[in-house]
């Protein structure tokens, strides 16, 4: 392998190597968290659940957005918006 095909090759590995990594970081996840007490009982919880993920790189409201739900009530109602939840995230293709 000469000199020139070398550094091209160099080259192009890197300049690939930073689109990825560009990729990855502009990548924002979502999570939705679904709590079935009132917001001063999962507060614990929640504190928590953040820590962990900031423990592995993520940045709330930067890398990952959380939405938290609060419904405090009967399992319909946590159902309903277990679906409503799901259906914001997860949107079916046709």
């Amino acid at each position: 392998m000469d000199r020139r095909t070398f550094v091209t090759s160099l080259t192009t590995i890197l300049a690939a190597s930073g689109r990825a990594e560009a990729a990855l970081t502009a990548q924002v996840w979502r999570v939705g968290s679904l709590h079935a007490t009132p917001p001063a009982l999962s507060a614990p919880i929640i504190a928590h659940f953040e820590k962990g993920l900031a423990s592995r790189g993520h940045i709330k409201d930067r890398t990952t957005t959380i939405e938290y739900v609060f419904r405090p009530g009967s399992r319909d109602d946590l159902r309903e918006s277990a679906r409503t939840l799901g259906h914001a995230y997860f949107r079916p293709t046709s």
